[in-house]
């Protein structure tokens, strides 16, 4: 059997001085492997009831199908499952589409009385965030340091990211063994490999070149230690 995606004592544990046990949770799933792997690790923890959400963008043709598949995984981890509709106007770029999933948690966290969400992002993610921020001249320290493993809602809701909360030295690679592993199934967006996309770009950028990543993570540590200095 594959090694868990995450320490699900270490996440227990950074968790309960956030969100007191028994408060409800969601788990944010896609239907990418990140997302898949985090709700099949994590669908034991007694400690909050949990939920998993799916937001749909209805963008891909695949729209309706993978809400099918995760409403499918659901219902195999034995967890409800709260899909939201396709919005009305249909977003074109992933700055869009990141402001139609954070409404979407809110609104879910509201109606489902969620205390948190839970979000698959990993360190490969966050290096990306900060070097399209890099790219893009956004270099404020907040900015530079990627991904916030935690962050709060409008609405007093946590979002928060298990793979970076627990600082986990988890790699794609991982994520996806362990699915095939454990016969979780998962799906490929398409835009993970188109490349008029920046993200994909900076994404191969950073798998073709180490030195680069080891570069990112530097500006990461150092603007991090700015921030807690400060």
């Amino acid at each position: 059997m594959p090694p868990s995606p995450i320490s699900t004592q270490s996440f227990r544990r950074h968790l309960l001085a956030i969100i007191p046990a028994r408060e409800r949770l969601g788990i944010a799933v896609s239907g990418g492997a990140d997302s898949a792997a985090l709700a099949h690790a994590l669908h034991t923890l007694e400690d909050w009831p949990l939920t998993i959400i799916h937001v749909r963008h209805g963008w891909r043709s695949d729209d309706a199908s993978n809400a099918k598949e995760v409403s499918s995984l659901s219902e195999a981890l034995g967890l409800p499952c709260r899909v939201t509709p396709p919005p009305r106007v249909t977003p074109h770029t992933e700055t869009a589409a990141r402001t139609i999933r954070l409404n979407a948690y809110e609104r879910v966290a509201r109606e489902e009385d969620l205390s948190g969400i839970l979000l698959g992002h990993h360190p490969s993610d966050s290096r990306e965030t900060t070097a399209l921020h890099v790219q893009r001249g956004h270099n404020s320290d907040r900015a530079l340091c990627g991904i916030p493993p935690l962050r709060k809602l409008p609405g007093g809701a946590f979002l928060v990211r298990p793979y970076l909360l627990t600082k986990s030295t988890i790699r794609k690679e991982d994520l996806l063994n362990y699915c095939r592993q454990q016969s979780v199934p998962y799906r490929n967006d398409p835009l993970n490999f188109d490349l008029k996309v920046p993200r994909t770009i900076v994404r191969r950028l950073l798998q073709n070149d180490p030195t680069t990543s080891l570069i990112i993570d530097q500006i990461q540590r150092f603007a991090r230690h700015r921030l807690e200095t400060r």
